[in-house]
């Protein structure tokens, strides 16, 4: 059974589908979630699928997107109450360090993605607001939106710790992310290293369509596999990070070394065509044909153009003194550079940029 990767967005339910973090998700990742509690649908519509963008509706019929309920978090009293403990410090930080402005609560929460022993311990703070007008208020509570920024990070930083196969919760705002969940340790230290490792990666241009991504993604798997294992030593690395200098060096080693190993496999890449045809040369002059006088004229047209000595001319020169072996054995060196470089594991951020699906 194949294991998916999968990056879990937060802080709201809907995906960007016009940006780049949609994109970057698709070209390195094989799934795609958000968190969606069961009462989203009864607000929306019997239908399920039929809540989210035509893109969004699409991906989940391929089963590239995925609903993640948080009940099944919501209902292990141990992990809710380790959860809420990070909860309330960062919270409290908050709320320490803020500017004396009067709290407003008015970001919708859906109830079912927190416990009540926690919505109270909020509500105490004066940043969780519970209202009885509308509909809406039956399914939400209304939370200060810089506490609703920092639950909905932790919780999806919790929920894909509970996931089964490889989830990690990424966002569209990794500024706030590394402002607020900076640090190499404490609660949410993984938010912030996953965020990093997005920023690292080559980004992917926001007017490529999600189709054409997905089928580059398809016809070059096992180069993205590949690829893979230079984004878990990333990871890695920045895991193993014990302070802000060590992480700033990890990243740019690590972006240096992408730019680096693209050269290289650029550069080897170069010069397959004239080695092609070369190598059909080089055959038929094997091989004793006649044709070999025309191919051959065609080959050094531009060389007699300037010397103004007669093609053929130039090539029975050419065969005589060796050249054509020559220079197809030196193009058979190259082809065979290009070859070893296709299966370094970043040929597929080469392979993606020749698509022209990535920035320049």
């Amino acid at each position: 059974m194949k294991m998916s990767r999968t990056l879990l967005y937060y802080p709201y339910i809907e995906i960007p589908t016009s940006g780049q973090w949609l994109r970057s998700a698709l070209l390195y990742w094989d799934q795609v979630a958000a968190v969606v509690p069961r009462s989203y649908d009864d607000m929306r519509d019997e239908d399920a699928i039929q809540r989210y963008s035509s893109e969004i509706r699409d991906l989940h019929a391929r089963g590239i997107f995925r609903p993640i309920n948080p009940d099944g978090l919501v209902r292990d009293e141990e992990k809710m109450q380790r959860l809420k403990t990070d909860v309330l410090e960062n919270v409290d930080a908050f709320l320490k360090n803020r500017e004396r402005k009067t709290l407003r609560c008015t970001e919708p929460i859906f109830q079912q993605k927190l416990t009540m022993e926690l919505s109270y311990a909020l509500e105490e703070r004066g940043v969780v607001e519970r209202r009885k007008k509308t509909r809406q208020d039956h399914f939400c509570f209304y939370f200060e939106p810089a506490v609703a920024d920092i639950y909905m990070a932790l919780l999806a930083d919790y929920l894909a710790q509970n996931e089964r196969s490889l989830t990690i919760p990424s966002t569209d705002r990794p500024d706030w992310i590394i402002k607020t969940f900076g640090g190499t340790s404490g609660a949410g230290a993984s938010l912030g290293i996953s965020t990093r490792l997005l920023d690292v990666l080559p980004q992917p241009e926001t007017s490529v369509s999600i189709d054409k991504l997905l089928r580059f993604r398809d016809k070059y798997r096992g180069e993205l596999l590949d690829f893979r294992q230079e984004m878990d030593k990333v990871e890695s690395d920045l895991a193993s990070a014990k302070d802000d200098k060590q992480i700033r060096d990890t990243v740019t080693k690590a972006s240096e070394k992408i730019e680096r190993e693209c050269l290289v496999i650029n550069k080897a890449l170069k010069g397959s065509r004239i080695g092609t045809l070369l190598g059909s040369i080089s055959s038929l002059l094997k091989a004793g044909s006649p044709t070999i006088l025309v191919s051959g004229t065609a080959l050094m047209t531009n060389v007699a153009y300037n010397s103004q000595v007669p093609a053929l001319a130039i090539l029975k020169c050419a065969i005589a003194g060796g050249f054509i072996e020559v220079a197809v054995n030196y193009f058979k060196e190259r082809i065979e550079r290009r070859s070893a470089a296709l299966k370094s594991p970043f040929a597929y951020l080469i392979l993606a940029k020749k698509k022209r699906l990535l920035r320049p």
